[in-house]
């Protein structure tokens, strides 16, 4: 009996009435009566064919009809809110790939080696194996929360390992001193992005940390940069890792670079502080000189 009205259903796979049988669907009967006792029956879970499983559906049953695409929609959801807006695009443009292959697809039709089969996919398409993982990153989330909300019994991603990095892939191929030096002769009107590129390749800072390098970040006197921010999709942030605010100390070909970096800035710093003292739009919101 369920909400007053008298359930019956056909049991799959049973060939022949005998005493298993029977004992099978008395036991049947016995944990679906202690499930509706205990608040947490769900009809398309025991009988997933049923037409009383629409009428009597409930949230963990259309849960079960939970898509990709969907799983994907939730689980971006609740990134937005804890993550940076940086890691988010990152999310969504790995999404894509996720998206497309199992979008439309019930997550709990999906068996494990299917999910192998993408992963070797994409691999076979050229993704790096780290471009690879942080898709994966996506298919876990979405996963972990389908396994969270009872859609699955067990998680298949539990048993599935990131893609290990190949060893060519993790050899250094640096600049010679021939080529940082070609870099600087490259193209006279680009001077001041050469400068970058040629310290950079003697101070070693990441791409984002150096595009967010100001002028009041040198100390030429001793020879150091400090390390205090990133910028990353267009938006000013702090290292994760304490570890990565930092003071370089350069050595003699960074500084003699940094130097010049710094003596190129210094017309502009002067236009800024003279339209401070002016008055000039918009002078309140130029505090750091950046190159």
């Amino acid at each position: 009996m369920l909400h007053g009205q008298r359930c019956r259903e056909p049991l799959p796979g049973i060939a022949k009435i005998n005493k298993a049988s029977i004992a099978y669907a008395d036991n049947k009967r016995r944990t679906i009566v202690t499930e509706i006792k205990e608040g947490r029956f769900d009809y398309a879970a025991h009988f997933p064919d049923s037409e009383r499983a629409v009428n009597y559906s409930s949230a963990g049953s259309s849960n079960l009809k939970r898509t990709v695409k969907e799983g994907i929609d939730r689980w971006l959801e609740v990134q937005r809110a804890l993550k940076a807006s940086s890691t988010v695009v990152n999310y969504v443009s790995k999404a894509v790939h996720v998206d497309k292959k199992f979008g439309k697809a019930r997550i709990g039709d999906i068996s494990k080696s299917d999910i192998e089969l993408f992963q070797v996919q994409l691999l076979k398409q050229g993704l790096a194996p780290k471009t690879v993982n942080d898709i994966f990153t996506v298919v876990r989330g979405v996963w972990g929360d389908a396994f969270g909300d009872g859609i699955l019994k067990s998680n298949p991603l539990d048993r599935i390992s990131n893609v290990g990095s190949d060893a060519d892939q993790e050899h250094a191929d640096p600049f010679s001193r021939d080529e940082i030096e070609l870099i600087g002769k490259a193209d006279p009107t680009r001077l001041s992005d050469s400068r970058m590129i040629q310290f950079n390749c003697w101070a070693g800072l990441s791409l984002s940390e150096i595009i967010a390098l100001a002028v009041e970040d040198v100390d030429l006197d001793a020879g150091i940069v400090h390390v205090r921010r990133a910028l990353v999709v267009g938006e000013f942030k702090v290292p994760k890792e304490r570890s990565r605010v930092r003071a370089v100390e350069l050595i003699d070909p960074a500084l003699e670079l940094m130097r010049e970096i710094v003596a190129a800035a210094k017309p502009a710093r002067c236009c800024r502080a003279m339209s401070q003292s002016n008055g000039w739009p918009g002078s309140s919101d130029m505090r750091t000189q950046r190159w």
